[in-house]
């Protein structure tokens, strides 16, 4: 049953894009990433319509909106009632809890015991993106992760405070001491 819905759910999002609220925004993208959708959660990550958080920064975001749609195209402010309350926030957690898919997965810094004692470190890469670069503070230390797309190859430099698994794009995985690593890997076509 899990598979007819989850394969209803990507048709849906394929056909209307983002659809979702408050609860389900921050569950949607790491949902598609886990299950095989990565290209999808990106493709919505970089959508440009609304809604969106592309269309939100094209209209010169430096937060995260409570509607999607909080500025129209023309750049007005959405007044409009909805649901008995206007709800214009350009300063709201929901939909910006898009933060965790760009750590967690196109960074890839995620543990892999509690407290980062161990650590899991694949980043999904996206050519569309041409690069990322990132850090997060772990309870055990500063992990640095930099990657970028040349000639349809992903150079990716990582620098871990722990013990790490490292996944790359292509699927080697490598063993690693703390320390700092530099791969280049061939991205699928």
């Amino acid at each position: 049953m899990w598979d007819s819905v989850f394969e209803k759910l990507v048709e849906k999002l394929r056909a209307e894009g983002i659809g979702t609220g408050f609860f389900a925004t921050a569950q949607l993208l790491p949902l598609l990433a886990d299950h095989g959708q990565e290209k999808l959660a990106f493709d919505l990550l970089l959508q440009e319509n609304c809604p969106g958080w592309m269309y939100q920064v094209d209209r010169d975001a430096t937060t995260i909106w409570e509607r999607w749609d909080a500025v129209r195209p023309d750049g007005t402010v959405n007044e409009e009632d909805q649901n008995g309350s206007n709800m214009v926030s350009f300063n709201h957690y929901a939909f910006g809890a898009v933060g965790e898919f760009y750590y967690r997965y196109i960074l890839g810094i995620q543990p892999a015991e509690p407290g980062f004692a161990k650590a899991r470190i694949r980043p999904l890469v996206d050519e569309r993106l041409g690069g990322v670069r990132g850090r997060y503070n772990s309870r055990s230390g500063q992990f640095l992760v930099d990657w970028r797309v040349t000639d349809k190859t992903a150079a990716i430099s990582i620098q871990t405070p722990v013990p790490a698994q490292v996944i790359l794009p292509d699927e080697t995985e490598h063993s690693v001491p703390a320390g700092q690593y530099v791969y280049s890997c061939p991205l699928a076509t």
